[in-house]
């Protein structure tokens, strides 16, 4: 029989769910079709910083019609672990912070914490870098892990003016 614990965590995770793709449904009908050109969708993780695994491992969001499913799971993950580690080692709060683009080491992953003190890496890829990040940042706040204004200041690290500008329809 399932616990109240466990009754929450599922409700977090299907709100989770719910909000990214409703964040990719937002950025894509704001983003410059040009910018986007065939893309549609992409995968999305969350990582709970120091427990083993991924609370949600990647999962689709929207579609990729573009047969890089496999690199954007890949990516999804590797954001996410990246961001735990230098999160860790130097405090990063956005896997832009250390994005290496010679190494494939992209954007599109924002630190959140909870009411517990546990912080969560919500990454995403398969939109380009500042998308995956705005759906991400609209995904947190939408569940409570950030406020407007600290999904702002990690947007300012990337000079995600796309994200700025969505901003504007977020509730303060």
């Amino acid at each position: 029989m399932p616990s109240c614990a466990d009754a929450r965590w599922m409700m977090f995770i299907g709100s989770a769910e719910n909000a990214v793709r409703d964040a990719v449904i937002m950025v894509i009908s704001a983003a410059n079709p040009e910018a986007l050109g065939d893309r549609r969708g992409g995968y999305f993780c969350l990582k709970i910083l120091g427990a083993d695994g991924f609370l949600i491992r990647p999962m689709l969001a929207g579609e990729v019609t573009n047969g890089k499913d496999e690199k954007y799971v890949a990516f999804c993950q590797e954001k996410a672990l990246r961001l735990e580690a230098e999160h860790a080692a130097h405090g990063h709060v956005s896997s832009w912070q250390s994005r290496d683009p010679e190494h494939d080491k992209w954007g599109g992953a924002v630190l959140g914490p909870d009411d517990q003190k546990r912080q969560y890496a919500f990454s995403f890829s398969g939109l380009p870098e500042l998308c995956d990040e705005a759906v991400m940042l609209l995904t947190a706040v939408q569940v409570g892990h950030l406020t407007k204004a600290e999904a702002i200041e990690i947007a300012r690290i990337s000079n995600n003016t796309f994200f700025m500008h969505l901003s504007d329809q977020i509730p303060d």
